[in-house]
């Protein structure tokens, strides 16, 4: 497939072309990326896929972390998509806090087991690319607000606690995998929802 979209970009004007290449290579880099670490993936292994020369790279990017960050940023435009379906258009205001909070635990276990290589990668080089991690950032806030708009007081503290809490396991599961439940493991979400749902009922509100 990847060949197929390498023959048609060559078709294309000049500056179409260049464009088209450079999305075809993010596209390439986001599939590479959804199980693989960042620096495991060479630039020649990416053009040489799509048929593009090592310029054609560096045409497009200053370096490979600016690569990163355009496919970082296409993976997040995916997932603000997600929390726009999710939750923003929908109706929270009779919604339970447990109900908020496995609305949260769903869809973020859905980025990290579809993108893991991609949001790993984000988190193991924040310091040397912190703009990889901007987008993270970004998002995590707009789901965040969208889950706590309509709350006040002690429900709305015990939401933000209770959504970073569960935030800080799947990261934690994702990066190191200490157990006793894996990312993937089919319970993850039900058994952090069932720890953090206690917490969320014994409000003053």
């Amino acid at each position: 497939m990847a060949l197929d979209l390498s023959r048609t970009v060559e078709t294309l004007p000049k500056q179409k072309r260049s464009r088209a290449r450079r999305a075809a290579m993010i596209a390439y880099g986001v599939e590479l990326l959804k199980d693989r670490d960042v620096e495991d993936v060479a630039i020649a292994e990416i053009t040489g896929a799509l048929g593009y020369s090592t310029g054609s790279f560096y045409s497009a990017f200053t370096d490979k972390s600016a690569f990163f960050i355009a496919v970082q940023r296409e993976v997040n435009d995916v997932v603000c998509s997600w929390i726009e379906d999710e939750i923003e258009t929908r109706d929270l205001d009779d919604v339970s806090l447990a109900h908020r909070l496995a609305i949260c635990v769903d869809l973020t276990l859905r980025y990290f087991r579809e993108y893991r290589g991609v949001m790993r990668s984000a988190l193991r080089y924040e310091q040397k690319t912190p703009d990889a991690w901007a987008s993270n950032r970004t998002s995590a806030q707009r789901m965040t607000d969208g889950l706590v708009a309509g709350l006040y007081g002690d429900q709305k503290h015990r939401m933000n606690v209770a959504i970073q809490m569960a935030f800080g396991t799947m990261v934690n599961s994702m990066l190191h995998d200490p157990g006793p439940l894996r990312l993937h493991d089919e319970a993850f979400g039900r058994e952090v929802i069932g720890a953090l749902t206690p917490f969320l009922a014994d409000t003053n509100d």
